[in-house]
């Protein structure tokens, strides 16, 4: 059974776009407007989201404190952070969750969910990642990494 996939940015756009894009590969998608909306529907999912995928920079509660709660009430629930600011300068907030920069393409953020799914993301069982966050050497050669050794999806 596959649970939803849950959308957090403050921009209906990008939701729409992305979920669009995810439920054309019949995925199911829900969404949320800000941290404390998509904190509040994981609750009442009781943790029962296949993915949390959210920006960053939002109003009432950003992306890595929405993913800071998320992983400490449900650390099975993987997660990617996306933003226009390069994870390099978003500092070490991120040096244990993935990430994606937008302007992304819609390969590479499939890509990205697919490897999430499967335990490939920073702080899950995958292989690709250490418990820290960090790029392997698999992560590497496959170019899922950015210059300060994060994975860049």
């Amino acid at each position: 059974m596959h649970y939803p996939i849950l959308i957090v940015d403050d921009e209906p756009q990008i939701r729409r776009l992305i979920g669009l894009l995810l439920s054309e590969q019949g995925l199911t998608v829900l969404e949320a407007s800000d941290g404390v909306s998509a904190l509040r529907t994981v609750r009442e999912a009781s943790g029962k989201i296949s993915l949390l995928l959210t920006d960053v920079h939002m109003d009432k509660m950003d992306g890595i404190q929405l993913a800071r709660e998320v992983n400490h009430t449900f650390p099975a629930i993987p997660i990617i952070c996306m933003s226009a600011i390069p994870a390099d300068m978003l500092g070490r907030e991120l040096t244990d969750i993935a990430f994606i920069q937008k302007p992304f393409s819609p390969a590479v953020l499939t890509a990205a969910i697919h490897r999430a799914l499967a335990g490939g993301v920073p702080g899950s069982t995958g292989t690709s990642a250490s418990p820290h966050g960090v790029c392997d050497a698999e992560a590497r050669k496959e170019g899922l990494c950015g210059p300060n050794g994060l994975f860049l999806y």
